[in-house]
């Protein structure tokens, strides 16, 4: 029994009496607790104290349990007074950080029903809402009847939390700052090697290949190069593989499966911006999406299409095309931070095919000038020739004193010629002035009102020699009267040219002469029924000294479509040409009725 007493000075005792019985009798044993009882809360006192001196929050609970005893440093540390910690249910739990609180709980019951020491590093938010970060050692001790209690210590780590965190920032800074400049330095060396390698040649086709190979394999698996055609068509001109075994795929993908703006569908938005565009994934679906039959589809399969960019080629101001980078079967992907390295190169690449693109075309104006200057002489000669030996005979007749015992059959021939080879001679000069006109932009019209149909039977007249020597016949096929605002001695010079074009290379077929009125535009087509012009030479033929035929067999100084083209484009019109080798050729001229708008 525990039971209080007053002595004789009225002091309160504890005292616990422990009673036994033997033999019937009542034996009692009275101990006075008073003292012991101050000793322990002597003890309590200075324990709480040596508890409050640590810098951290002590604690204890029953596994499962609420805590049954917090420090004062729990105020102190976070605000909250230790009876709140006591009291509240789940008082912990609710205060931990929500990124926190589940696997710190789960955690904490895993380690602690194994019986060992373990820790735990977790945030709490504080009463102020400060997120603290918080370091708890935790012991696990075992009663006499097997129940488990928890005793711990809670220390504040966020200073060394902040210095960690501001380590690690300043390492990934550091690294990044590493892969920046390595990046840099790559890229520097990858341009500086490109633009080595593409001014190795001024060649066309060299240059193209140079360019479908710049980023192999550094910066892609495989490679396509597109150029914009005469017709403003994509046309795949050069494609490349960084391996051997594969490039036959690559270049039977290009020959049997000519570009689809649908692939990849970057392109088509590269020709609208002028801008690359990055396809960082190119699933297999994608790929079904986009092939055209089964065997199309095992290609892009076993390329290993996976990512793509697509650049565009842009020297001085123009559009010349798109490079393709692919990734395959490297798996690595395209990022869009790759995006400027593409462009820059795609830049260097393009001024590399404007370069070679130049230097063909200047070499082929060289020769082009080169043979039109013999064309021209050979022109030039054959009436020279002829007016030379005419007046030589007639100055042999002058040197003797017999001019005017000349025949007089003679006399009329050697005139006659002299005024067909002096028209011809001014023909010729007419063409070359005429080119001057138009290259410096000073070629004059002088529109009033003329029959298209009136002009086309005088050019018609005037050609009955010609169409009798060469065996053709001219058929026409006019409107009772076509008129228009237009210039008449251009518009028969288109008519005449035409005319000529097609005696000379109808090879004595029928040759037709059709004006017809469309709407408010003349419309006339000319066409033979001679050799035809070639796929390739149909937009050339309307370049100056250009001819669909060699010169050896058919003359002219190859200006008459040049000028013709400009005549009609001044006139606000348009001129087509259709035509099919062996089978003749058919030029439609489109002219408005109306006076055209002046610039």
């Amino acid at each position: 029994l525990q039971h209080r007493a007053i002595d004789a000075a009225g002091a309160e005792h504890l005292f616990r009496t422990e009673l036994r019985i033997f033999g019937g009798q009542l034996l009692g044993l009275m101990l006075d607790l008073s003292e012991t009882r101050r000793a322990a809360g002597d003890l309590r006192g200075r324990f709480e104290e040596l508890v409050d001196s640590v810098d951290g929050i002590v604690w204890e609970a029953r596994l499962g349990g609420r805590l049954s005893f917090v420090s004062r440093q729990a105020e102190r540390m976070l605000g909250y007074p230790p009876n709140r910690w006591l009291d509240e249910p789940r008082f912990f739990a609710h205060r931990l950080h929500p990124a926190d609180r589940d696997w710190v709980l789960r955690h904490g019951v895993e380690q602690a029903k194994a019986g060992k020491p373990f820790q735990l590093e977790f945030r709490m938010i504080a009463a102020d809402g400060r997120e603290v970060w918080l370091r708890n050692f935790i012991t696990v001790s075992l009663d006499q009847a097997g129940a488990a209690s928890l005793h711990g210590l809670i220390i504040d780590i966020t200073a060394s939390k902040l210095l960690e965190s501001e380590r690690d920032r300043l390492l990934v800074a550091e690294r990044q700052a590493r892969a920046a400049a390595e990046e840099a330095e790559r890229r520097t060396n990858l341009l500086a090697e490109a633009s080595r390698v593409l001014a190795g040649s001024l060649d066309y086709e060299a240059t193209l290949e140079r360019v479908a190979q710049l980023a192999l394999p550094a910066l892609a698996d495989y490679s396509i190069v597109d150029l914009i055609n005469e017709l403003g068509a994509l046309q795949r001109v050069a494609v490349a593989h960084a391996d051997p075994a594969l490039a036959p795929l690559a270049r039977e993908l290009r020959d049997r499966y000519p570009l689809d703006a649908g692939w990849p569908e970057g392109i088509a938005k590269v020709l609208r911006s002028g801008n690359a565009a990055v396809m960082p994934e190119i699933s297999d679906q994608h790929l079904q999406t986009i092939a055209r039959d089964a065997e199309h589809l095992r290609l892009l399969r076993e390329l290993g299409s996976r990512s793509a960019v697509a650049a565009p080629l842009i020297a001085r101001g123009r559009q010349l095309g798109i490079i393709t980078l692919l990734y395959g079967a490297s798996d690595r992907r395209y990022k869009p931070s790759d995006k400027a390295l593409i462009e820059d190169l795609a830049g260097r690449a393009a001024l590399a095919v404007d370069n070679a693109r130049l230097y063909r075309e200047a070499q082929e104006a060289i020769r082009a000038r080169d043979e039109f200057l013999s064309i021209a002489s050979h022109e030039l000669r054959t009436p020279t020739t002829s007016l030379q030996l005419g007046v030589q005979s007639m100055l042999r007749f002058a040197q003797q004193g017999a001019l005017d015992r000349a025949p007089a059959q003679l006399v009329q021939s050697v005139l006659e010629t002299a005024e067909r080879q002096s028209k011809r001679l001014g023909a010729l000069v007419d063409k070359l002035m005429d080119v001057s006109r138009i290259s410096a932009g000073k070629m004059q019209l002088e529109l009033e009102p003329v029959d298209l149909c009136i002009q086309c039977r005088e050019v018609a007249n005037a050609f009955q020699a010609e169409l009798a020597a060469s065996g053709s016949t001219l058929q026409l096929e006019l409107a009772d009267s076509l008129v228009g605002e237009w210039d008449r001695s251009r518009v028969s010079q288109v008519l005449t040219n035409l005319v000529s074009n097609a005696v000379k290379y109808g090879q004595g077929n029928p040759i037709d002469l059709i004006a017809q009125r469309e709407g408010d535009q003349a419309v006339v087509v000319v066409r033979d029924r001679g050799i035809g012009v070639p796929p390739e030479r149909r937009t050339q033929i309307f370049e100056r000294f250009e001819r669909a035929v060699s010169a050896r067999h058919y003359g002219g100084l190859g200006l008459g479509l040049y000028i013709v083209r400009q005549i009609v484009a001044a006139l606000g019109g348009e001129i087509q040409l259709e035509s099919e080798l062996g089978k003749g050729s058919t030029f439609t001229v489109r002219l408005p009725l109306s006076r055209p708008a002046r610039n």
